[in-house]
């Protein structure tokens, strides 16, 4: 029996990765914004994510994280976020080209925005200090000692992975 090859041309593949990614949003939306979701309802829900991922891949935008992002702060702000005071200063500084330096730029305006502590208030180099960390000390273990670091965790161990 010969079984028919199928072909799937690359106009094909484009539109079944943007379904894909349209649902994924789409979940992500209604994960992260339940009542903003609610409030739209199913249709309109799926028109402003539409709307949305379609501005920002016309800023720019290719990849999935920067489109989430953009979607998320049109999801909090509304979809005019662009024309804020905190976001107009990086939106003309991108200069129509936006990267995930300008969706990282903006993320962490917003953040701020919403929560004058969330941001990282970090105005340049100086601002940051290396912390080191002291290494876990050997322990003892009924008169044996055991180092951490050279035990491998078995599945089903307690280590909070699956069992297998």
């Amino acid at each position: 029996m010969v079984i028919p090859m199928l072909t799937i041309r690359a106009a094909q593949k484009e539109i079944l990765a943007r379904a894909s990614f349209e649902r994924w949003v789409v979940d992500h939306a209604r994960q992260f914004f339940p009542t903003e979701c609610t409030t739209l309802g199913t249709d309109d829900t799926l028109d402003f994510i539409r709307e949305m991922v379609q501005q920002a891949r016309q800023r720019g935008l290719t990849g999935g994280a920067e489109i989430c992002s953009y979607v998320d702060l049109a999801f909090s702000f509304d979809r005019d976020f662009e024309t804020r005071p905190w976001a107009a200063e990086l939106v003309a500084e991108a200069a129509g080209v936006w990267d995930e330096f300008t969706m990282d730029a903006l993320f962490e305006a917003a953040m701020t925005k919403l929560d004058p502590e969330a941001g990282l208030g970090v105005e340049d180099e100086e601002d940051f200090q290396v912390v080191e960390e002291d290494e876990p000390e050997d322990e003892e273990v009924e008169g044996e000692r055991v180092n951490r670091d050279e035990q491998p965790l078995e599945p089903g161990s307690g280590d909070g992975g699956p069992e297998r």
